[in-house]
């Protein structure tokens, strides 16, 4: 397994475990869970648990990058 397609299945595992932890907080719970209890941002919680729902996760090319390949749009440091 090429280290972009291991990366890939940590962070697919990463946003199961992720989702499964959000659905047993209560609203407006999460963030501040994540804040206190993972190394990584909220918005890469987010791509992470993005990326465990994505079926194209299956199909992953290395050479076009996580992001594109996932066709997630970037956000900048403010959220937009």
């Amino acid at each position: 397994m090429s280290a972009g397609r291991s990366m890939l299945a940590h962070a697919v595992e990463a946003g199961k475990e992720l989702i499964a932890v959000k659905e047993a907080l209560r609203h407006g719970e999460f963030k501040p869970w994540v804040a206190a209890n993972v190394s990584f941002s909220y918005q890469t919680a987010a791509r992470y648990m993005q990326a465990s729902k994505n079926p194209k996760v299956e199909t992953f090319d290395p050479s076009v990058g996580l992001i594109a390949a996932l066709n997630i749009p970037e956000r900048s440091d403010d959220g937009q």
